[in-house]
């Protein structure tokens, strides 16, 4: 060890042996210096040192100066050892002894040195590693390279100026971070540079910062003055990136708390996950429907920070208005607005929207109607689109408007309206908002003249405001005389078709309130009417109002007094009737007719004879058939449920009248409406089976048994109504049914035929139910009796009615399962003259329903549903 570095000192004093003048070198060379036996004299070439580099070695320190420069400023390097002490003639001794060991080594071989190959200016900090090789006053082992501490810097920051390389490596030149004075060179190896950042830019996103993170630094870990603030308080928090820098570490983000804004530090982007954010944004004005199949909508684009889902169905197939546009890392997505609403939801995928046009379709279309009360509002355009502003929801209400445009859109289908008075735009209006009317309500031929007065509005080709309606002129018949061949009245007033007055040209319409009429006498028919003049009549005149000669005679005199209407004139202003006083026949003068409210007049008499019983619920008797002049309420209930005989039927504007009179002695009674009588209808109820023709039995019941005792609740209930009935069996007697039934029946002159029975299945317990026949023709079974009357058109007719109001009745009633209205040749249902049916109340076979039938209770509500349906049907006729 101690001769390594006794050759370590030779070496250098050698360096400098080599680097004395040229004349020295050969001047030792002359003398004979002994270095060594086969250290060989320097040669002519060698003597040929170039001028440049004789300079440079002239300006080499000297090797007191080199060695005395770190001794002076590092006296305790100095200290470290004894062995640093070593005299210039020790070296020398060491010297001339290594020569001597090693004869084989040349002068040239020992002074070999590195070179510096290139040198650059560079400006970064870094700190010296602690097992680092020492720093040199030059790079280490090219020529002049002394070490000069190994120790003093260690873990040091320092500022990097120069690097230098030559053929041992890359090496660093040193300076004091504060002074700037400079330290040395070190091998590059030996040090730790600080990153630099480049690539800075602002931005402003959020992320969550992952668990396992290597931590938040004051600044990009690896840059001069970056101290760790944590590595795992933000775990799994949510923060806010305000900026992003890169250095040779990686990428890293600059982080801000998201409670109080205050900075957190710097992380590497690598420990972030990133929430999507708004790359690119756009305001838009589109349209589209939410597809069913919609991975949901959101509070913000999905995946940004803070977006929640808000539904994933609500919208479904619904249109929306698309507002805005944004492109995130996760794709394109719709901000979007229901249509009749102001406020968005939230974001869609844009691959979740199916474009669409606001409006599928728009055409013209004019027609009127009424607003409705209830309407949804009218809009300065159709309701749910980007121009709609609404315009009010109660201004027109139950006012009638003009359409003039149509428009089927995403929202529904919508009509543009318009003021019919001038043709002003309203806006537009839910379709289903508008009750459809007809312009004109009613119009009429007449027949009489006018002049047409200045300052009027025009003259229109059809009555102003109807659609196609053109002004034809305003001016050209001013003080003309016309003739009124129309009158229409329309939404917009009442107009005139005009004709010139010499010729049957057509002129236009014109409002009645722009023609002066000539109010003559067009004609007059004879009445023998009665009537009464209304309260708040326009007055009675010496003759028809207006007419040359008129008078007002009395505006109130007269007011509820019954008259007698003798005459009618029509005049230009309307129509008129003649009065005369009903108790002295004196004239009184003329009045409109439309103050009149008249008595019915009798049309019609017809002389008749048949009893009726006066129901119950009748309206009155009065002296005369009611609303007839003269007409006075007798009774309302002293006859109810009386029989009376029928002698007049008098047919009058109110309806069918019937004059009564006592059945006794034929004193008369009044007039009733004959809706308040019920007919006296007879009724033939046929009683199935009887006698040794038991019909069905089923656990001890006979069918014959049960048909009557339904049968005599019926008919006490018939009769109760007021209707006859005929029944020819009240006991349990045999009567042939193939003909003697229908014989007895067609031979009474009842207006009806029913028919009592109750049915069975064999075999089948569980059928039940309730079904009603009438007549079906089969050749199979030709009529005895009947062959006139057996199909006949109208007793097939009468007797399906029959069948379905009893039926339907019997169905209502009971609750019973329905087993329909059926057809089939019973003998009983062919051989009948009249209408005819057969009525099945129920199974026997079937034990519970047998139970019920055989109860009073239930038989009684087959008697009364029975009743009801022949008393609709009676009533239908």
């Amino acid at each position: 060890m101690q001769r390594i570095k006794k050759l370590s000192f030779f070496l250098a004093g050698l360096t400098c042996m080599t680097l004395a003048s040229h004349n020295d070198i050969l001047a030792t060379a002359e003398t004979g210096s002994d270095l060594g036996t086969e250290v060989p004299l320097i040669t002519d070439a060698e003597e040929n040192i170039d001028e440049t580099q004789q300079d440079i070695v002239d300006e080499q320190p000297s090797i007191e100066e080199s060695i005395e420069a770190p001794i002076k400023e590092n006296s305790v390097e100095e200290s470290k050892t004894d062995e640093s002490e070593v005299s210039l003639e020790e070296t020398e001794e060491e010297q001339q002894q290594i020569i001597e060991e090693s004869p084989e080594m040349s002068i040239t071989q020992i002074n070999k040195f590195d070179t510096i190959q290139s040198i650059k200016d560079v400006d970064y900090l870094a700190r010296i590693q602690p097992s680092n090789d020492g720093i040199y006053t030059e790079p280490k082992g090219t020529q002049n390279s002394i070490l000069y501490t190994s120790y003093l810097y260690n873990n040091r920051d320092v500022k990097v100026i120069s690097e230098a390389v030559t053929q041992s490596g890359t090496f660093a030149q040193l300076a004091d971070m504060e002074s700037e004075t400079i330290l040395g060179w070190i091998n590059s190896q030996y040090i730790d540079s600080y990153s630099s950042s480049f690539n800075n830019q602002t931005v402003n996103y959020y992320a969550k910062v992952k668990t396992n993170n290597e931590g938040i630094y004051t600044l990009p870990k690896g840059i001069y003055g970056s101290i760790l603030y944590t590595s795992y308080l933000y775990n799994e928090q949510d923060v806010k990136v305000v900026e992003e820098t890169e250095t040779e570490h990686g990428q890293f983000a600059k982080l801000v708390s998201l409670e109080n804004n205050r900075e957190l530090g710097w992380i590497n982007l690598n420990d972030l996950s990133v929430y999507s954010f708004v790359q690119s944004s756009q305001e838009v004005r589109m349209y589209g429907i939410v597809k069913s199949n919609n991975e949901g909508i959101y509070t913000q684009p999905k995946g940004n920070y803070q977006s929640i889902l808000y539904t994933s169905y609500l919208l479904n197939e619904k249109p929306v208005k698309i507002t805005e546009e944004a492109i995130t890392q996760n794709g394109t997505f719709f901000k979007i607005t229901p249509l009749n609403d102001k406020v968005a939801v939230g974001w869609i995928n844009a691959s979740d929207i199916t474009a669409d046009d606001f409006y599928q379709e728009k055409f013209s279309n004019e027609f009127f109607g009424v607003v409705k009360k209830s309407n949804d509002g009218i809009y300065t355009e159709p309701k749910g689109s980007f121009d709609s502003i609404l315009y009010t929801s109660y201004l027109y209400n139950n006012k009638t408007v003009r359409v003039t445009e149509e428009a089927t859109t995403l929202n529904g289908v919508f009509v543009k309206i318009e003021k019919i008075e001038d043709g002003s735009t309203i806006g537009w209006i839910k379709k289903s908002d508008l009750t459809a009317t007809d312009f004109i309500k009613s119009r009429k031929t007449v027949n009489y003249y006018g002049k047409v007065l200045p300052g009027n509005d025009g003259i229109y080709t059809k009555p102003k405001g109807d659609i196609g309606s053109i002004l034809y002129t305003s001016y050209l018949y001013n003080n003309k005389d016309v003739r009124i061949v129309e009158e229409a009245n329309t939404l917009n007033g009442t107009f005139l078709k005009i004709n010139n007055s010499n010729s049957e040209q057509t002129l236009g319409w014109i409002r009645k309130e722009y023609i002066s009429i000539d109010n003559n006498i067009h004609s007059v028919t004879p009445l023998n009417d009665y009537g009464r003049v209304k309260y708040n009549n326009e007055g009675i005149y010496t003759k028809p109002k207006g007419t040359p000669g008129s008078v007002l005679y009395t505006s109130y005199l007269m007011n509820n007094k019954d008259v007698q209407v003798i005459e009618e004139a029509k005049t230009n202003q309307g129509t008129y009737v003649k009065l005369r006083d009903v108790i002295n026949n004196s004239f009184l003068g003329w009045i409109k007719k439309s103050d009149i409210s008249f008595y019915d007049a009798i049309n019609k008499t017809v002389s008749v004879n048949y009893k009726a019983k006066v129901s119950s619920s009748n309206k009155g008797i009065y002296t005369s058939p009611k609303g007839t002049y003269g007409a006075i309420l007798y009774t309302s209930y002293l006859f109810n449920n009386k029989e009376v005989r029928v002698t007049e039927e008098a047919i009058t504007e109110s309806g069918v009248f019937a004059r009564l009179v006592r059945t006794d002695d034929g004193t008369l009674i009044g007039w009733i409406n004959k809706n308040d009588l019920i007919t006296s209808r007879v009724v033939f109820l046929d009683v199935g089976h009887g006698g040794s023709d038991s019909g069905a039995s089923y656990y001890g019941v006979a069918e014959k048994d049960i048909n009557l005792q339904v049968a005599n609740k019926l008919k006490k209930q018939l009769e109760a109504q007021g209707y006859t009935v005929i029944m020819p069996r009240t006991t349990d007697v045999f009567i042939d049914h193939k003909t003697e039934r229908s014989q007895m029946a067609n031979n009474s002159g009842a207006d009806i035929f029913v028919s009592i029975h109750h049915n069975a299945m064999p075999g089948n317990s569980g059928v039940n139910g309730i079904e009603t026949f009438y007549y079906e023709y089969d050749p199979d079974y030709p009529p005895q009796i009947n062959g006139s009357m057996h199909n006949n058109p109208t007793r097939i007719l009468e007797s399906a009615a029959l069948a379905k109001e009893i039926h339907n009745s019997l169905i209502n009633y009971t609750g019973a399962f329905d087993r329909g209205v059926r057809r089939d040749t019973f003998a009983v249902l062919r051989e009948t003259s009249i209408p005819a049916v057969l009525l099945e109340l129920g199974f026997m076979s079937n034990k519970a329903e047998l139970n019920k039938l055989t109860t009073n209770s239930y038989q009684e509500v087959l008697a009364q549903a029975v009743v009801r349906g022949i008393d609709a049907y009676f009533k239908a006729r």
